[in-house]
């Protein structure tokens, strides 16, 4: 069968139920329960391969600078953010090359369906990272209140909430309100909005 045949399913379409499937699967092994070592095993591997999909597996803190202009929790976030779109890329020229380097001895000027087959594989990985990015988004508003406004004899450290992702930063002051409404609500809006529109 060649690339044309009316019969065959394009990759991606055969993929999605398995990404899907598996991203079930993976909230079901979440769920606060003794499973037998049959299913325990399985789910444990499914979490090992799911994780670059997350990229907050990665632990970032020894890589970036401690004293950048930024506080580390935004280069965490601005890190969080750009790895799907890294990987993205760096997925798209791989395929674009080995599509083109299979295609080269028969001289095939135009690759067929190159355009389709880029287009299936970013809207894949986009499904793939996806609770990754929005995980990320959703942590920018993020906050817990830490202390309650007392009575005398006791004084209240820190009162109002703070950001979970910086206990020193309160929340929605200072430059968390310029990341948050900056970029966190634009691109919350683009991604939960634009995508399934698109």
């Amino acid at each position: 069968g060649g690339l044309g045949d009316p019969g065959r399913a394009p990759a991606a379409e055969l993929l999605r139920p398995l990404i899907l499937y598996s991203q079930y699967m993976l909230i079901v092994s979440n769920v606060a329960a003794e499973w037998p070592v049959s299913i325990s095993y399985p789910i444990k591997v499914l979490a090992w391969v799911w994780s670059p999909a997350y990229p907050e597996t990665l632990h970032i803190d020894c890589v970036l600078p401690k004293s950048g202009t930024l506080p580390m929790s935004i280069y965490k976030v601005l890190f969080y953010l750009c790895m799907p779109v890294a990987l993205l890329l760096v997925l798209l020229l791989v395929q674009a090359l080995f599509m083109r380097v299979r295609h080269m001895p028969r001289l095939i000027a135009p690759v067929v369906g190159l355009k389709d087959r880029l287009l299936s594989s970013t809207l894949v990985a986009i499904f793939f990272f996806l609770p990754s990015v929005l995980r990320t988004l959703f942590s920018m508003f993020a906050c817990i209140p830490i202390d309650r406004p007392a009575e005398a004899p006791f004084t209240p450290a820190a009162v109002g909430s703070f950001w979970v992702s910086d206990i020193n930063q309160q929340c929605l002051a200072g430059y968390h309100r310029a990341w948050s409404m900056g970029l966190g609500l634009p691109v919350i809006i683009s991604v939960c909005l634009g995508m399934p529109s698109a």
